[in-house]
Order: structure tokens, then sequence, then C-alpha cells
């Protein structure tokens, strides 16, 4: 992989998703840094690993036959977006399945053995969680100010009258001259009839 590749990186990492297998939830995440993508999937009692560098993740994507690194990654992220994953639980390994309109990108992920790395695992798990939960917060947080400063504005423009003005100075009227002496007033262009006056004996 090539310096431009590194940044692909980036859209795979602070990604999760619950997955199931025969009615047991498991939570799916991964993270990535400028050289390593690691895969946790866990279950609160158990966990499962992978951890793949830049050379790993190369071979693994010409071994899928994937035409660009960019492709890779897109079908990676697609997967979680979409919660298009499937996961076969085994003893020692798990199957995980990434799933696009086209491709699929299949990984083998380890069980772990050692109680201090399980413990370890599991606190990465946790503490992507919570950190993922605080942004969320934050963003609920940020949005709910919005609309009470909308609220806000909406009620005093209401109350001072800003913005609607009275109907009457708000209609453009045209006032229509009177129609000329002689002249129909409903078709201003025709000459009222005169009345007769009489009988003429010329």
């Amino acid at each position: 992989m090539s310096e431009e590749d590194f940044k692909f990186l980036s859209d795979v990492n602070d990604l999760e998703i619950v997955c199931s297998f025969q009615g047991v939830k498991y939570i799916c995440t991964s993270s990535a840094d400028l050289t390593t993508l690691t895969l946790l999937v866990g279950d609160g009692l158990n966990v499962w690993h992978i951890q793949h560098d830049v050379h790993q993740i190369k071979a693994h994507r010409e071994e899928l036959e994937f035409n660009s690194v960019e492709e890779y990654f897109k079908t990676f992220r697609a997967a979680f977006d979409n919660k298009t994953i499937d996961i076969v639980l085994g003893y020692p390994e798990l199957s995980l399945d990434l799933l696009d309109d086209k491709k699929t990108i299949k990984f083998k992920l380890r069980f772990t053995e050692d109680p201090k790395l399980k413990e370890a695992r599991f606190k990465q798990q946790l503490l992507h969680i919570a950190t993922k939960y605080d942004n969320l917060k934050d963003d609920f947080r940020k949005v709910s100010d919005e609309l009470r400063g909308l609220k806000s504005d909406q009620k005093h423009t209401t109350s001072t009258g800003i913005g609607f003005e009275p109907e009457l100075k708000r209609r453009h009227v045209t006032m229509v001259g009177g129609a000329k002496k002689g002249h129909s007033v409903v078709n201003p262009t025709s000459r009222r009839l005169r009345a007769p006056k009489g009988i003429s004996f010329n």
C-alpha cells in the first residue's frame, strides 16, 4: 500500500454494529490507525479478534480480487452502514462476512484465550462504545440547543409583529378614475344613452 492508500483506513475507524448468531447478540467493532486495522467481536464473555497491518490488508485485498484499496474499504464501510454483516460462531475461529451488492470481504477471527488479553480487548470495545455514546450525546445537545433557539426567535418575531404586515399595507390597491362625462361606468368606452325628451313634430 502506498501512502495515498493509508487515508482509506480512516474510513473504517470507529465503526460498530450488533450482530446475532443463533439468537445470541454480539458486538462487532472496527478500529484503525495509520498502519493497522483491528476487528473485534464479543458477547460480554468471549471475544474474537483479528489485526491486519498494511501489508496484510494488501494481500487480503488481492486475494479477494478487489481492483483497488479504495474499493476494498468502500465495501467494508458499506457493510457496517447498511448492517449487512454475517457471523458464524466457531472455536477457535469466528467467520465474519462483510457484504455489499457485488462484493464480500471475509475474515476469520481468532478466539482470545489469554485472560489478560481478553480483558484488554473487552476494555477496548467498551471504550469504543462509550466514546461513541458521548459523541452522540454531544450531537443531540447541539441539535436541541439549535431547536430551542429557533423556537425562541419565532416567538419573538410573532409577539413583536415583525414580518407580519397588515393586509391592507401589503395589498397594492389601484384606484380606477371616474368615467368620462357621457360614458358608461361599467364600460367606459361606451357612451351613455340620453333619455328621450319628447316627440319632435318637425
